[in-house]
Parts: structure tokens; C-alpha cells; sequence
């Protein structure tokens, strides 16, 4: 049976956002909501993975905490976000999560994939990841710093900006 959020996301256009304000107003509440959101960032659909993005980016933003086997799904279903969209709100994600050693590994490694990715944006935010990362786990902190050097040379402006900042941030751990 398909879920009441699952029907809101499907009227989503891709660039609307209202409909996406609508559907967590009307489904936060629901049992399960959080379980159904994970998973419908994970969607085959790239228009649903992008929509169940943005509300999880949303929810945690505003406070919600997922519980670890939900981080674990997360963790363990990076590779299926295709939608570029999704890829950056799950970067944007990623310092609301609270990641034990294997879940951070695992957002690290996909992070890194898209250190090459065409879209600026995405290549600045995936470095955020692997920063975030390498502060809280030495063993990643020496790739996040080669990452944040090889990143330094980037044609992207916003990318160079972002290792600016990031650069701080790791220096300052």
C-alpha cells in the first residue's frame, strides 16, 4: 500500500516546494513517518529521492534525531541516490546524523565519489562530509586534508570558497 507521504511526493514538480512544506506538515505525525521519509529517499524515482530529501534535511534542521537503524539504512543505501539534487541534501544531511564508526566510513567513502562530480556544488558539499568525518575520526583526517588541497585548485569558485572554510574547521580540531 502506498503511504500518504509517498502520494504528496509524487505531485512533486521538482522545483515547487510548498507541495514538499505540505507533506511534512500533513505526515509528520503519522506512525512510521520517519521510517517511510528514510526510505523514500532511497526511491527509484529521482524526483521522490530528491522530494524525500529535502523534507529529511528539513526535519533535521529543525531538530528530529533518527535513531541509528535508520542511519544505518542511510549509510548502507548511499550508492542508490542518483538524483544529484538527492546527493546534496543527503551531504547537506550529514552533520544533523550522529554516525558511529562503520556509518561514518560509509558516508565518507560516497563522499568521496563526489569530489569529481560535474555540479560544483555537490563537489563542495561532499567535501563538507568528509571533513566533518576526518575531525571526528583521525583515521579519515589525512584524506579529508588531501581532498580539501586537491579541491583547492578547482575551476569552481564556490568550491574554492568552501575548502576556505573547511579548511578552518579541520584546522581548528
Amino acid at each position: 500500500m502506498r503511504s500518504k507521504l509517498a502520494a504528496f511526493l509524487q505531485d512533486y514538480d521538482g522545483t515547487h516546494v510548498a507541495v514538499l512544506q505540505e507533506a511534512r506538515q500533513a505526515c509528520r505525525e503519522d506512525s512510521g513517518y520517519l521510517e517511510a521519509l528514510v526510505a523514500l529517499c532511497f526511491d527509484a524515482e529521482p524526483r521522490v529521492s530528491d522530494a524525500a530529501t529535502w523534507i529529511l534535511k528539513a526535519d533535521l534542521e529543525a531538530g528530529v534525531a533518527l535513531e541509528p537503524p535508520l542511519i544505518d539504512l542511510m549509510a548502507a543505501s548511499l550508492g542508490g541516490l542518483q538524483a544529484w539534487p538527492a546527493q546534496l541534501h543527503m551531504c547537506q544531511c550529514f552533520e544533523y546524523l550522529t554516525c558511529d564508526l562503520t556509518q561514518a566510513e560509509r558516508f565518507f567513502h560516497w563522499a568521496e565519489t563526489l569530489t569529481r562530480h560535474p555540479r560544483p556544488f555537490l563537489r563542495a558539499w561532499s567535501l563538507t562530509v568528509m571533513v566533518l568525518v576526518g575531525r571526528e575520526i583521525e583515521a579519515f583526517r589525512g584524506e579529508a586534508e588531501r581532498a580539501l588541497a586537491a579541491a583547492q585548485t578547482d575551476k569552481a569558485a564556490s568550491v574554492r570558497a568552501r575548502v576556505r572554510h573547511l579548511s578552518e574547521r579541520l584546522r581548528k580540531t
